[in-house]
């Protein structure tokens, strides 16, 4: 047995507001709700809070610590939690640690629901805007501040998304549906759309009129059929809980579903160019590959931009079904749609006989502008 530390939400949301002097403007929260409302998403179904309620956000992740040559990786795992509406410059400022444990400490998922358990217990108070009279298990607190306000004017606070990877997800929540299980499995959690057999045609098909739409889990089918049938994950009991509420990391499903295809292809058409002028007639990819990561480095160190990303390796370019694919961890994939941008875009600004750059130039930069960089093309916006 271990004790571990956990931070209250809303102890920490107190803090914040109380003593670090964090504001947020009443008409953007408003108008948050009011659009919520307008576009009809799936967890105002079931929300019962104002439009003064500030929304917050939680954010689970798995990172790889440390690797000693020939010994299994270390890993940790993170739960955050930030306010939505709160967007100082760096991010960083507005992650706030709740949790954090090695993975080998985690007895099944019974670890990470004991913690799920004590969170929701704090963010429910947080939705009424009081501090909790009774812990987590029933027992009745004694501190002075027992059901008075969180903060003097009375704030509360609605919990509008719980973000992660599909990995953390599946695991935490003990999610049924799976990629790699073929035709005995949804591969999606909200609705029952299958990757291979005859209901595979709600997985390809996502017209208008597409089948999957109308196969959309509701909350209670999704608790039915999706959650495990025993030590469901505590958060469940969130008040207003909804499964819209589970959010898939942006960046990694961009990163996933289209950035290995896009930057593969947009790299192919750069070598096929020669635009990184390897004198060599013929020469291999890999002498290609060389000279384009030199001039990568070059780009991220005028532009000041950090970043891990390796050298490019013949194996991270892999050919299937007549598609390129870059394979780049999620964070380095989106600078290197920002520099291949910056390539194509150069090419398309001089004479050249190749009718793809300009489309391929166009969707790039739509690309870097959906992923928030815009480093090179700022005028683009």
């Amino acid at each position: 047995m271990v004790n571990l530390e956990v931070v209250d939400p809303h102890q920490l949301v107190s803090y914040l507001f109380n003593q670090c002097g964090l504001q947020i403007d009443g008409d953007k929260v408003q108008t948050f709700w009011q659009h919520h409302r307008a576009v009809k998403s799936p967890f105002m179904d079931v929300y019962t809070g104002g439009e003064s309620h500030i929304p917050l956000g939680l954010y689970g992740d798995g990172a790889r610590a440390r690797q000693i040559a020939y010994q299994a990786p270390e890993k940790v795992i993170g739960l955050f939690l930030n306010v939505p509406l709160f967007r100082p410059k760096s991010a960083r400022h507005a992650r706030y640690l709740l949790f954090s444990i090695e993975e080998e400490l985690c007895f099944g998922r019974k670890t990470l629901n004991a913690v799920y358990n004590r969170l929701t217990w704090s963010l429910n108070h947080l939705f009424h805007g009081r501090w909790p009279t009774h812990g987590p298990r029933g027992d009745r607190l004694t501190s002075p501040k027992a059901g008075s306000l969180i903060t003097p004017d009375g704030k509360q606070f609605a919990v509008v998304e719980h973000r992660g990877d599909w990995s953390f997800m599946k695991w935490v929540f003990g999610l049924k549906s799976s990629w790699k299980a073929g035709t005995n499995a949804p591969v999606c959690y909200q609705c029952r759309a299958y990757g291979k057999g005859p209901l595979s045609e709600r997985y390809y098909h996502v017209g208008e009129n597409a089948p999957a739409w109308s196969t959309e889990h509701t909350l209670v089918s999704f608790l039915a059929e999706e959650m495990p049938a025993t030590d469901p994950c505590p958060f469940i009991s969130l008040v207003n809980f909804h499964h819209d509420l589970l959010k898939f990391c942006q960046m990694h499903v961009l990163n996933l579903g289209l950035l290995f295809t896009a930057n593969g292809s947009s790299l192919m058409t750069l070598v096929d160019s020669n635009y990184f002028q390897v004198e060599e007639e013929g020469a291999p990819l890999q002498r290609h590959l060389d000279a384009a990561y030199k001039h990568f480095r070059a780009f991220i160190k005028m532009r000041k931009i950090q970043c891990s990303q390796g050298p490019f390796q013949e194996k991270m370019v892999s050919k299937s079904g007549g598609e390129v694919v870059f394979t780049l961890k999620a964070f380095n994939g989106r600078v290197v749609t920002e520099w291949l941008s910056h390539c194509l875009g150069d090419i398309a600004s001089r004479p050249h006989d190749d009718d793809r750059i300009p489309l391929t130039y166009v969707a790039m930069i739509l690309g870097s502008n959906t992923l928030g960089l815009s480093l090179s093309q700022g005028s683009t916006r």
